[in-house]
């Protein structure tokens, strides 16, 4: 787990192959557990991921670790609303 000061530099620097997917993966979860709303992180991470990673996702990947990491927020979301804690 990336200490809080570490996503600036994660926002800024260039992804390489190799660590593109769970970084995405890891940029997705911290911007979905903020409540965000999953349309804003969508296009947030496909900017990022479009000027960031070195070479970009395909879509067909990018679309699928951003749709497994959004499902998994939306169950903990709910989950919480169930239990009445958020």
């Amino acid at each position: 787990k990336r200490l809080k000061g570490e996503w600036v530099g994660v926002a800024k620097g260039v992804c390489s192959a190799g660590s593109r997917n769970q970084t995405l993966a890891e940029f997705a979860g911290l911007l979905l557990s903020s409540n965000l709303d999953p349309r804003v992180v969508f296009e947030l991470l496909r900017a990022w991921n479009d000027a960031r990673c070195s070479p970009p996702l395909s879509q067909g990947e990018f679309i699928k670790t951003v749709e497994s990491i959004a499902s998994r927020e939306i169950q903990k979301r709910n989950g919480s609303k169930k239990n009445g804690t958020r």
